[in-house]
């Protein structure tokens, strides 16, 4: 063997080391990005949404629907819930009124051991509040209907909104 042909399998050894080196990087680059995009879906996602109880009570000759809802937030990074509203959506004959939205107020119910949830819900990264919200019916709607669905519909500062339905509401007698 020539002088040449030691520096071409030399070369060749060289090139071969270098394809290692240059597969180990990638398997480690590939590793790297694989934790940074869970990383990324962990800060992204959103709040959810848990309806513990409800409830329907009169009081002064007004009535008031409230909820025992928890907020959780699913992401690493904090979020918030900057409005809050519930839809209700009635059964009548005319269909005058298919769907009426209500703002939350701030009567907190004697029954319980939760206390009222103050909005804007602020949320830290993976924080659960949990809290009563209560709302005013329209009183003069619901003599000529009857309510179907309780939508919650929180809107978060990303401008998604998380929504909580029900069907059924315990009335309270006070």
């Amino acid at each position: 063997m020539k002088v040449g042909d030691w520096i071409s399998a030399l070369a060749a050894l060289i090139a071969f080391f270098a394809f290692l080196l240059s597969w180990k990087s990638y398997v480690i680059a590939r590793k790297a990005h694989g934790i940074a995009e869970e990383g990324y879906k962990n800060q992204i996602k959103e709040i959810s949404s848990y309806l513990i109880e409800s409830y329907k009570w009169k009081s002064e000759e007004k009535k008031y629907v409230t909820f025992a809802v928890s907020y959780t937030n699913e992401a690493t990074i904090q979020n918030s819930i900057s409005f809050l509203c519930l839809k209700l959506r009635l059964n009548n004959a005319n269909k005058k009124y298919p769907e009426v939205s209500v703002s939350p107020v701030s009567k907190e119910p004697t029954m319980g051991n939760y206390k009222a949830l103050e909005f804007p819900l602020l949320l830290g990264g993976r924080e659960t509040k949990s809290g009563w919200i209560t709302f005013e019916l329209p009183s003069k709607l619901l003599e000529e209907t009857t309510v179907e669905t309780y939508t919650l519909e929180a809107e978060t500062a990303s401008g998604n909104i998380v929504k909580t339905k029900t069907n059924l509401v315990t009335y309270v007698v006070e």
